[in-house]
């Protein structure tokens, strides 16, 4: 499809001033989610200053914010940005900016009276005509699978879905991108395991002197957490196992050694990564400690529990299932190839 301009819309760079207009917007076109997810998902109402941050943030970023007006009124915005990706060979990727980096939709929003319009879809060819010329080579937009509107309005703009894509400029193996799963499971009644605990295993609170062993025991299972190679036992600390009064860390302990880790957030009932230290796998440590977990937010009386994966974990899914956990839905990876040369 052709990049084209639609009659009558007109679409321009946010500017100071614009935040009103923008949080307006934002407002009423993820109104929805917001009442039907909330904070179980990160949906949220925003205001003028949670707009000027994203105006100032863009200024040291590779981003981008374009508001659409019609008759003068604003009535759709689309934020972007772009990424540098240093793989096999070094890429450009142009994102869609979701509404929260690990469980939101990206943001493209028009007023609903407004829509059927063509003004989202001109929205996001400036973003595409803007970062193609600033040598983009692939763009990414994110929705849930329930979302038909978004699905219908990218598959129109040339957009795939991709349940794992494979890019073979970035790599042979892994898939450059791919879907996120979101299971649930209901708290009122008491967590049956589904399989023989490990009765040697004993679950804890983390404190902070298992600092050190539970950043190597994420760097071993889960190098693509915060808590990666490059980060300090005290950065782990200030930013993980000192974290907000709502976040609790269990770990496992297997012959005086800890073994594994996990987390939860009592604010919206949400689980973190299960890291389990390569040398005590198979051991029944992962599901002991999950168990616990489970328990634990059951007995401070959370209502749910939700966790979210990539769909390339298929470890994780299955234990997700294996605890009766209900996969709800999928956060959908639509591509598109901007240059066919990448």
């Amino acid at each position: 499809m052709l990049l084209r301009k639609v009659k009558g819309v007109i679409v321009r760079s946010v500017v100071s001033g614009d935040e009103d207009d923008v949080a307006s917007i934002h407002n009423v076109a993820f109104g929805e989610w917001v009442e039907t997810l909330g904070d179980e998902y990160d949906y949220q109402y925003i205001s003028p200053r949670d707009v000027a941050a994203w105006i100032k943030e863009r200024r040291d970023r590779q981003e981008c914010l374009w508001i659409a007006e019609t008759n003068d009124t604003a009535v759709g915005y689309v934020h972007c940005s772009l990424n540098d990706i240093h793989s096999k060979k070094n890429l450009k990727e142009l994102v869609l900016v979701p509404t929260s980096w690990d469980m939101g939709q990206s943001k493209i929003a028009v007023i609903p009276r407004y829509r059927r319009q063509a003004i989202a879809s001109a929205l996001v060819w400036k973003c595409v005509k803007h970062f193609k010329r600033a040598g983009a080579n692939l763009a990414l937009a994110v929705a849930y699978n329930d979302n038909k509107a978004a699905s219908k309005l990218l598959q129109g703009l040339g957009f795939v879905h991709h349940e794992r894509f494979y890019h073979r400029p970035y790599s042979d193996k892994r898939p450059w991108r791919h879907d996120t799963v979101y299971a649930e499971l209901n708290l009122s009644q008491p967590v049956t395991s589904p399989q023989r605990l490990n009765l040697h295993v004993t679950v804890r609170c983390a404190r902070e002197e298992d600092a050190k062993r539970v950043a190597e025991i994420f760097r071993k299972s889960a190098p693509w957490t915060p808590f990666g190679p490059n980060v300090s036992t005290d950065q782990i600390l200030q930013h993980y196992l000192k974290g907000k009064s709502h976040e609790t860390i269990l770990v496992a302990e297997y012959k005086g050694e800890i073994a594994g880790v996990m987390d939860f957030n009592s604010k919206n009932s949400r689980l973190g990564i299960l890291g389990v230290a390569p040398e005590y796998r198979k051991k029944g440590i992962g599901y002991t400690l999950f168990y616990h977990l489970l328990e634990h937010m059951r007995r401070k009386g959370l209502p749910k529990a939700i966790a979210d994966t990539g769909i390339v974990l298929s470890d994780a899914i299955r234990m997700y299932k294996r605890f009766n956990l209900k996969i709800v839905r999928r956060q959908y990876s639509w591509i598109k190839i901007l240059n066919n040369d990448s």
